[in-house]
């Protein structure tokens, strides 16, 4: 499988892990290595201020740290957009790498004024990893959708409806389907 590195990972209504239910990741990393993603869609308590508060001024509301995922729950990884219309940005430096188009990961090591036209960040607590084959494997016994990542995507303010909002936008009409998917399957 080609590397699905910048794309995102939806879950399907089937995936049965607690850790992923109805969860939209983004694929941070996927090589022969393995694969490394965070979730944009489940905000935590803590506010951004109390945990690394030199880039509280750029996080995107709401202004949380997000749970990237199950794995090194004390690492921390920051998403950041580039203020640029231009899709094919080149700027790579120690402070931001370019994942797809205007998003990339930022190095929270650095003063956020050393990243090049900064425009907002959304800060993850963990991660959830892959060995090698695994996320292949989940992604053949359909566990997960591969679908493209939108540039509002990690930074969006309604986290809690980006799964609903993903399906909304999709051509294929299966998919888009599934934005009508209930809440609650118990109220159901």
């Amino acid at each position: 499988m080609e590397s699905i590195r910048g794309k995102i990972l939806v879950a399907t209504p089937k995936l049965n892990d607690p850790n992923f239910n109805k969860s939209v990741l983004v694929v941070v990393e996927h090589t022969r290595e393995g694969a490394l993603g965070v979730m944009l869609n489940r905000p935590s308590q803590f506010p951004v201020r109390r945990i690394i508060s030199s880039w509280h001024r750029f996080v995107a509301d709401p202004k949380v740290v997000f749970v990237g995922g199950p794995v090194n729950l004390s690492s921390l990884i920051g998403l950041a957009s580039v203020a640029e219309d231009d899709e094919n940005i080149s700027i790579s430096n120690d402070s931001w790498k370019p994942l797809t188009g205007r998003i990339g990961t930022v190095n929270l090591a650095v003063k956020p004024a050393s990243v090049e036209k900064l425009a907002e960040v959304r800060i993850f607590a963990g991660y959830a990893a892959w060995e090698p084959g695994q996320l292949e494997a989940e992604i053949t016994a359909d566990s997960w959708f591969v679908l493209n990542l939108a540039n509002s995507d990690p930074f969006t303010t309604c986290p809690d409806e980006l799964w609903w909002q993903v399906f909304a936008r999709q051509e294929d009409t299966q998919l888009r389907q599934l934005r009508l998917y209930p809440k609650n399957l118990a109220s159901n």
